[in-house]
């Protein structure tokens, strides 16, 4: 597909099938000495992601650029020029594509070390020296951090805290590094990977280490250990690990087997967000363990090349809230015992924990206090809301720090603004105090700013015009004067106009440029995806825990490939007569990731967010698993109407759109208003 043309310079993006990814590789090979190692399924998987750009100078391969794109920017992990194309433009073009596909972020990061001689191109290039590291896959090296800004205001940047993943080794990766004895581990040392990718390991490598005759050997092992981080846990965590782990591994022939399988329980009761081996009978359970306990098991090239696919899956996995039977929410009259112990954090007074709680529980016409608990009655979650006039506050907050933490922060966080919605509250207010480990990140997703003391989330809701939602925001600072600009700009830029709705949600900005579609849905697959106040007609009743779910994806043929990122969909439940309530508009969500591939790859790439099992997505490809399809990721969803087809078929005809919706259809942004206010039974802009 051809993207960009500057003079001779042409620049494709390429996927897995193009013979162009052959010469990316070669010539990969040339200059790995500076780029570093990178296995063969790494480049195959950025591949599919369409997440390689190529270079074309007068019909030749001249370079390419592979990337990553995750919610705030875009980050250069290549950037490579074939020697005999250089001074020729190709840099430019690279780039210049690179920030066309990537104008909805913030700006371009890459890492390069400071001692190789391309560091002085950077600046010419219109890139600023922000910060420096030490570098990993050499000792003593400096790694330089440049960043190109694109002017984007700071709103739409999130916390660095959820770009972390924490990786367990086995031992035999442990060895791979030490030893630096295979190729493919090699590249976990990559310089680009340093602080995105935590190397850790947990006590059973040291029980590893340990069977060694060679005293020596022990020691050294045990000293190049240390350079990692040691992930621990509770021997209660291990026992229910274990317990539900061991019905997938149910035969352990030999000690190296019961050994392995220990690695792999300490990693998932020390909440590791990955574990990385090279052990095939692992391996091949690695869906089976994800649908159990949430841990990704992944090769050293997986792990490289779905890097931002396993950061979404630590931010947020549906699994963890899905289903009414995991989780219960309780509202607390008075201190239940063991409740302060288990949600104090670290040198926190629990004496003065439980005075705070007890001035709570004294008065709950003020105060509510609500906890969550799993299963087997362990507390997860704890929070407190005080209502305050034209606001909720959540003065206090606290979330059991392991793999759940950061679903169940996102799970609460959009319970509390759906209360506020019903509430007619106009924000939602955290405290600096309560921001912890995670909670930063989780607030900026569910859309929460930085403001004074705290963090806020504006409640918003109906049709508003860019001013009037302006003028409604009931706070001040300089992150709201950001959002004030955005909203100025939301007539004429899509992405703005996206985020800016997402900050102020669920209103909608009437004069946006966003586009916007009516899509189709099956019965069956609408009921799990939207939330409950679509329950009461039989329909949508299954789960109704999904009236908290903050995202989902959607996936359907590649074409005809009308939907676009990003966008609004209003969600048509197409006719049955199985289930109540259907041919009739039920909600609107936000578009917020588009993509195409084979059904494996998009399976593996959304499988965080449910609903859709492999079989579902299999059947959407007709059983085709090389046939290219489609998934689109979406999040703040409304429930609105239900909006019945003759009511809003003649706002189509009006407007000249087809009234058969068998497939996904384009509106005009009127129109879109048009039929969103016949929800609320109101024609006008409020």
């Amino acid at each position: 597909m051809l993207l960009a043309n500057m003079s001779t310079v042409k620049v494709e993006q390429i996927d897995a099938s193009s013979p162009r990814l052959t010469e990316v590789k070669s010539l990969w090979r040339q200059h790995s000495d500076t780029l570093g190692f990178f296995p063969d399924d790494a480049f195959h998987d950025y591949a599919h992601s369409r997440r390689i750009l190529v270079a074309i100078v007068r019909g030749k391969f001249a370079g390419y650029l592979l990337y990553r794109l995750n919610h705030s920017k875009a980050v250069i992990v290549h950037l490579c020029v074939d020697a005999n194309a250089r001074q020729q433009g190709v840099t430019h073009a690279l780039l210049d594509q690179l920030r066309s596909l990537a104008k909805d972020r913030r700006g371009i990061l890459l890492k390069c070390r400071q001692d190789f001689d391309v560091s002085a191109t950077w600046p010419r290039l219109g890139f600023a020296r922000i910060r420096e590291s030490a570098g990993r896959a050499s000792k003593g090296s400096t790694l330089i951090h440049w960043w190109l800004d694109f002017g984007t205001p700071d709103l739409f940047d999130q916390p660095s805290d959820s770009d972390s993943l924490d990786a367990a080794i086995d031992a035999n990766i442990f060895l791979d590094l030490m030893e630096d004895r295979n190729d493919e581990t090699s590249g976990l040392m990559a310089d680009w990977l340093h602080e995105t990718v935590a190397l850790c390991y947990t006590a059973e490598l040291l029980n590893d280490l340990g069977r060694s005759n060679d005293e020596a050997t022990r020691l050294q092992r045990r000293a190049e250990a240390s350079q990692f981080k040691l992930l621990r846990c509770t021997p209660e965590d291990y026992h229910q690990a274990e317990a539900v782990l061991k019905p997938l591994f149910p035969k352990l022939p030999t000690p190296q087997d019961e050994s392995d399988f220990r690695h792999l329980v300490r990693a998932s009761a020390s909440g590791a967000n990955v574990f990385v081996t090279r052990d095939q009978p692992l391996l091949d359970q690695s869906q089976a363990v994800f649908d159990a306990c949430g841990l990704s098991i992944v090769r050293p090239s997986e792990l490289i090349g779905r890097v931002d696919t396993l950061l979404q899956e630590k931010q947020y996995q549906r699994r963890y809230v899905a289903g009414t039977k995991q989780i219960s929410q309780t509202r607390i009259s008075q201190l239940e015992q063991g409740l302060v112990q288990s949600i104090s954090r670290g040198q926190e007074s629990q004496r003065n924990l439980t005075s705070r709680l007890n001035c709570y529980l004294a008065n709950p016409k003020l105060y509510e206090c609500h906890s969550l608990a799993n299963a087997q009655g362990e507390t997860l979650a704890f929070y407190v809301l005080e209502k305050r006039s034209n606001q909720l506050a959540i003065p206090l907050l606290r979330v059991r720090q392991n793999r759940q933490a950061g679903t169940l922060l996102r799970y609460l966080l959009t319970g509390i603004v759906r209360r506020a919605i019903l509430e007619n509250a106009s924000s939602v207010f955290l405290p600096e105090s309560e921001v912890a480990d995670g909670v930063e990140a989780a607030c900026a997703s569910i859309g929460f700013l930085p403001v004074d003391q705290g963090h806020a989330k504006i409640v918003l809701s109906g049709l508003l015009s860019a001013a009037q939602a302006s003028e409604l925001i009931p706070l001040t600072g300089a992150s709201i004067d950001q959002l004030r600009e955005a909203l100025g700009q939301a007539a004429t830029c899509p992405s703005t106009a996206s985020i800016a709705e997402h900050l102020i949600w669920p209103a909608k900005i009437v004069d946006s440029a966003l586009p916007c579609f009516i899509v189709p849905i099956r019965p069956s697959f609408a009921e799990h995806l939207f939330d409950e106040g679509l329950a009461s007609d039989g329909l949508f009743g299954a789960d109704v825990d999904l009236a908290l779910n903050p995202e989902s994806a959607y996936y359907r043929a590649a074409r005809p490939g009308i939907i676009t990122c990003p966008s609004r969909v209003l969600w048509y439940v197409s006719s049955s007569q199985t289930y109540t309530g259907s041919m009739s508009i039920r909600a609107c969500s936000r578009v917020v990731e588009l993509a195409k591939g084979t059904p494996k790859h998009l399976f593996q790439r959304f499988r965080r967010l449910g609903v859709y099992d492999w079989q579902d997505v299999l059947k959407t490809a007709s059983g085709d698993l090389n046939k290219e399809i489609m998934a689109f990721r979406f999040d703040d969803s409304e429930p609105v109407g239900p909006i019945p087809l003759s009511k809003f078929q003649p706002v189509l005809r009006a407007h000249g759109v087809r009234t058969q919706l068998q497939s996904p259809v384009k509106i005009r942004g009127e129109a879109f208003a048009e039929i969103y206010a016949l929800a609320f039974d109101t024609p006008e802009v409020r």
